[in-house]
């Protein structure tokens, strides 16, 4: 389990730990006071690292199976990035990458000063 904090997550954000393509991780998301559930919404962005020249390599993929969404809403995906909507603190989701995610292969981001919990 590896917790994040919103000062990590915020700007170019914070590289993955390893995400296995053979375990279903659970993305918890916490709002600070700052933000008013129901009135708010913040935005999280996984997205696979990009070489020096700011290319994805072939193989940086982030596809996978998304599930048990609570507080999230417009998933947008693509072969290297997706992203979520966060409407409230205990927001989650599940998600299995398709193939294995290794240290620092992905970087985590969010607005908001919002946290994050991958169990």
């Amino acid at each position: 389990m590896a917790s994040y904090t919103g000062i990590a997550l915020n700007g170019a954000g914070t590289p993955t730990e390893t995400l296995s393509s053979t375990t279903t991780h659970t993305f918890t998301f916490t709002f600070p006071t700052s933000l008013k559930e129901g009135n708010d919404e913040a935005y999280f962005t996984l997205e696979a690292t990009r070489s020096a020249e700011g290319t994805y390599d072939g193989n940086a993929v982030v596809l996978g199976t998304f599930s048990n969404e609570d507080k999230v809403t417009s998933l947008v995906t693509s072969s290297y990035i997706f992203s979520y909507v966060i409407t409230g603190s205990g927001a989650s989701f599940d998600y299995q990458p398709d193939v294995t995610i290794p240290v620092s292969g992905a970087f985590l981001r969010t607005t908001g000063n919002v946290s994050l919990v991958i169990s």
